[in-house]
């Protein structure tokens, strides 16, 4: 019988009548395989799903019972194929016939096409097919702190669907419907604006202005008591439509382009659904205009813990630590404000961990060192508490001036990968004492510069996080993401933000990294990064790589003059870096990458430079003692040096038989430089699909060295070896490639 799945509710099983997959561990294990169909799902995240941050010694062995359980079952059913083994996990593709999940998200896209094209009787019968498929809560019955967020994306999607649909009816005239059913979704999500606006708009067509306003003053005022804000500009459009009898109102036609989708659906996500910079001024209380952009620098918050002892060190997939606003001024009125923004925060950080403990959050006690020592504070602070992100600010009084002031202090392991964005970023918005202390209208401009910064920021930090996963797509929108929000705040201040070459940087690597037909790109990504700022080493690190990249390293090519561009480059970086111990893993990169061009060049033909390839190679291996950072640091680390033993290995493999090379140790040495670069990349524990794909060449490499030598013994165990990596040892292994590729 045909076999479903579905999530959109508790886990489903169904061929002909629901079956019974035993066992919470594989009901986990086959939930997780859904809710990523067609992605690869790695041990790693098994394991947290599983056991969340305490996993045993034998979760690898426990999830592979788990899935030849769950293979067996879909055996029965004739259908086995669509679970597979890939390296660092597993995957399952049902197709969207068998998942409900799929199957919804293909309806929602067909209805935005409709959408799109103005269609909206067509897109609004597509809407509700695709949320008919919802038979509840999704993954309800699981418990699993992974599962919990994927469902809080899942419930996300749902009510974007919802908010859709309803648009959609309005605009096809149907809001005498809209007018049984809209009431009652409001009162369930008080907090989606959007749901509030086009009940508003079907009350005014079907003759009641006066209700229309009336539901405003109650939306208005439950954002104002529960989250400390105002409504936000959509809503504030239709009020004004509504207020002028605006004719649009009559119009069969959508109201508003839908706005940016918050994400979690919790109450406090949902706020920041209104963080789109403000059209007017409007008259808002400071505290609500500067806790809007505080909360934006936490979007990255999955849930928390406020109820942490005072010192205990935090352990959190991701640490916050935010200090009360300091008050520096003699005024009980500034004061009350400063009491009124801290308890603003409080209110959305319960908000926000209220739906998971994947991040962990605290709240200090605020000192006089936030309002003199901004530093020097949060650094002392993230130390102390073992924090990514330490958040304070202050309301100081100069005059008849009050400056509030937004710090976000950002460690190195959150951008690890751009550490000229480590440290203390501070914006501020600064107004007469009566503004701030008489709920006066605000500077609208720097209100949202402080917006833009912050979602820059917020951006980077996710565009850092999916690159860390190679997740380049992902990557390459959040980048692109930040650089908007960046450019935006650049206009509403006149300033320019600092660190727009370390954007331009990344922006290079993961559109090179992504796709090798996209070289040209990335290399004009670095060299903005350069026209930022012309002595940034890791840009012209960048730029080199970009240009050594785009040349084949085969016999017989002419890449030579590209090459020498990118040995130019690779020099001028090593120039300007300098040679300090902290800029060790930059330096790593540097002469690896220059070993590789000398390598390529030895390659492709003309005059061989082998031994300066060796040379670079020995460099590089040479600072892994003197790298220092974060555990990310170091696996990279360990991974540069890894492959800088494999070029060496390759030249001694490439050489061996060549008269006047035997300086580099031929196969002997071949065999010892791949054993080497194999153990560091073990060192690295890490299951991601691009290392071990690098360990498996080099075990192929290390076989036809070992078969070289005429060492059985040697070839035996990597045989071994290859074929626990589903890799297979090759029948005939006659040429460094043996599972496809030199390198």
């Amino acid at each position: 019988m045909h076999l479903e799945f579905g999530v959109l509710g508790p886990l489903r099983v169904r061929a002909g009548g629901d079956l019974v997959v035993a066992g919470e561990r594989q009901r986990v294990v086959l939930a997780l395989l859904l809710v990523r169909a067609d992605q690869v799902v790695t041990f790693a995240e098994f394991a947290e799903a599983i056991w969340d941050d305490d996993p045993p010694e034998t979760a690898r062995r426990q999830v592979q019972n788990a899935v030849s359980q769950l293979r067996a079952m879909l055996k029965q059913h004739g259908v086995s194929a669509m679970l597979s083994a890939v390296p660092g996990g597993y995957r399952l593709c049902p197709g969207s016939d068998r998942l409900d999940l799929m199957r919804f998200e293909s309806l929602v896209s067909a209805a935005q096409e409709r959408m799109a094209a103005h269609r909206p009787d067509e897109a609004a019968a597509l809407l509700r097919d695709a949320l008919s498929l919802w038979r509840g809560p999704a993954l309800t019955g699981l418990d699993s702190a992974l599962l919990h967020r994927h469902a809080v994306r899942l419930e996300e999607m749902r009510l974007a669907a919802v908010e859709d649909c309803v648009e959609q009816e309005l605009a096809a005239g149907q809001q005498v419907g809209l007018l049984r059913q809209l009431p009652l979704l409001v009162a369930q999500h008080p907090f989606r604006e959007r749901l509030a606006g086009v009940l508003m708009l079907a009350l005014c067509r079907d003759g009641r202005r006066a209700d229309a306003l009336e539901l405003y003053r109650q939306v208005a005022a439950r954002l104002s008591d529960e989250l400390g804000i105002g409504p936000g500009p959509a809503l504030r459009r239709v009020l004004t439509q509504v207020l002028r009898a605006d004719p649009v109102l009559d119009a069969v036609a959508p109201p508003d382009p839908p706005p940016a989708r918050p994400v979690p659906p919790t109450r406090a996500a949902a706020a920041l659904g209104m963080l789109a910079p403000p059209l007017r001024r409007r008259r808002e209380w400071v505290g609500a205009a500067i806790v809007r952009a505080q909360v934006v620098a936490l979007v990255l918050l999955l849930g928390g813990d406020l109820g942490a002892p005072a010192y205990e060190p935090m352990t959190g997939l991701f640490n916050i630590v935010v200090a009360p606003i300091a008050v520096d001024a003699p005024s009980a009125a500034v004061a009350l404000t400063g009491r009124r923004l801290d308890a603003a925060l409080r209110q959305y950080l319960r908000g926000l961990a209220d739906s998971g403990p994947t991040v962990r959050v605290r709240t200090v006690p605020g000192t006089r060192a936030v309002v003199d020592r901004p530093t020097s504070h949060s650094v002392a602070v993230a130390r102390r508490y073992a924090a990514d992100v330490v958040i304070s600010g202050s309301v100081q009084v100069d005059g008849d001036v009050a400056a509030v002031r937004l710090h976000v202090y950002v460690s190195d392991r959150t951008l690890a990968e751009t550490p000229e964005l480590v440290g203390l970023h501070t914006t501020r918005t600064v107004e007469p004492v009566e503004a701030v202390t008489g709920n006066w209208q605000l500077n609208e401009d720097l209100v949202a510069a402080h917006v833009h910064r912050l979602t820059g920021l917020v951006a980077l930090s996710r565009g850092l996080g999916a690159y860390s996963l190679e997740d380049f797509p992902a990557a390459e929108a959040q980048l692109r993401t930040a650089e908007e929000a960046f450019i935006a705040a650049d206009r509403a201040t006149g300033t320019r933000t600092a660190g727009r070459e370390a954007l331009y940087l990344m922006l290079g690597n993961v559109v090179g990294r992504a796709d090798r037909t996209r070289l040209a790109t990335a290399e004009e990504y670095f060299r903005r990064a350069l026209a930022e700022r012309p002595d940034y080493a890791r840009g012209r690190l960048g730029l080199a790589e970009a240009i050594r990249a785009g040349v084949p390293c085969r016999p017989g090519g002419d890449g030579q003059e590209r090459l020498s561009e990118a040995a130019r480059a690779y020099e001028a970086a090593l120039d300007a870096d300098g040679g300090s111990d902290g800029e060790a893993l930059t330096r790593m990169k540097l002469h690896l990458g220059l070993g590789l061009a000398h390598q390529c060049a030895s390659i492709v033909g003309g005059t061989p430079q082998w031994a300066s390839a060796h040379e670079e190679f020995a460099r590089a291996i040479r600072l892994l003692p003197v790298v220092r950072g974060s555990p990310a640091g170091m696996r990279h680390a360990l991974r540069l040096a890894a492959e800088a033993w494999a070029g060496q290995a390759l030249i001694a493999l490439q050489t061996a038989d060549q008269p006047g090379h035997t300086g580099f140790g031929g196969y002997p040495a071949a065999a010892t430089g791949y054993r080497e670069a194999i153990a560091l990349l073990d060192r690295m524990h890490v299951d991601r699909p691009s290392v071990l794909e690098r360990k498996r060449i080099f075990l192929c490499n290390l076989r036809d060295a070992y078969a070289r030598l005429g060492d059985v013994a040697g070839r035996d165990t990597v045989d071994g070896h290859l074929t626990a990596m589903s890799c297979g040892a090759p029948a005939v292994a006659t040429t460094p490639s043996c599972c496809g590729s030199t390198r």
